[in-house]
């Protein structure tokens, strides 16, 4: 697939994802320049203000980009829907939600978890999502480094734990300490 430098817009719309902070635009370059997606559809799990939204759906104008947070004060405002964007109110581990979201956009070439970064929510959210995409569909957990705090992993059962256990059934892709994808669904 061709498509933009994605560290352009990560710039422009001030994210942590720019490769002057996190680094992650350099990965997802490479995952979206190797997928061949089947709906066109994205979908971020913890949206704060909007700005990656808004970025995915200017970098990915014929993309349909769905977002998901669970604090409407902090949603991107409804102006934000003449680009594509579709935006709900919700926890990531709420499966009435989740079916929701599913049910309005039917299935994701790419899910992005930029939530809570608390292991247990990342990894029921996970749980939910999984299932429903397609073969070629593309998962990807941020800022796992996040979620090894004492405070984000009350359960002692980290979100590394969990891709440990599930290895055998998905290909991993571990981009550095804080980012990984998932495929093989």
């Amino acid at each position: 697939m061709n498509i933009p430098i994605l560290n352009n817009f990560a710039i422009k719309h001030e994210l942590d994802k720019a490769d002057q902070h996190h680094g992650y635009m350099q990965y997802y370059q490479v995952i979206l320049e190797n997928l061949t997606p089947t709906h066109k559809h994205l979908l971020e799990l913890g949206i704060h203000k909007g700005n990656s939204l808004r970025m995915w759906a200017e970098a990915l104008p014929d993309w349909e980009i769905y977002g998901l947070d669970n604090n409407s004060l902090r949603s991107c405002p409804d102006s934000y829907s003449e680009l594509n964007i579709h935006q709900y109110i919700g926890s990531q581990n709420d499966l009435d939600i989740i079916n929701k979201i599913f049910n309005d956009a039917g299935n994701f070439d790419v899910v992005v978890d930029d939530a809570s970064h608390i292991s247990p929510l990342t990894i029921d959210s996970f749980k939910l999502i999984a299932p429903r995409l397609h073969k070629d569909s593309i998962y990807v957990i941020e800022d796992l480094g996040v979620c090894e705090r004492p405070e984000c992993n009350p359960y002692n059962f980290s979100v590394w734990q969990f891709l440990e256990s599930i290895k055998n059934d998905y290909k991993i892709v571990q981009y550095n300490d804080e980012m990984v994808s998932i495929q093989g669904f």
